[in-house]
């Protein structure tokens, strides 16, 4: 995967390569484990741009609130 840049993948290729890389990190392959920053900061912006900006914690019965 050396040389394939994250940030002209589709979202579906993003996807399957960062899949990629975190059945890697699982192998007993002698390679850095993890995903690099690169693929990474990508996956953030696209989460970012897909997320909703206003949104609302769906808190878990008895939850407390952390911000009163």
């Amino acid at each position: 995967m050396q040389g394939i840049r994250p940030r002209p993948l589709s979202n579906q290729e993003l996807i399957k390569y960062c899949e990629m890389y975190l059945d890697l990190a699982t192998d007993n392959i002698p390679i850095p484990k993890g995903m690099p920053l690169e693929w990474q900061t990508e996956l953030l912006k696209r989460f970012t741009a897909l997320s909703p900006i206003e949104t609302h914690a769906h808190p878990q019965d008895g939850q407390l609130d952390l911000f009163k």
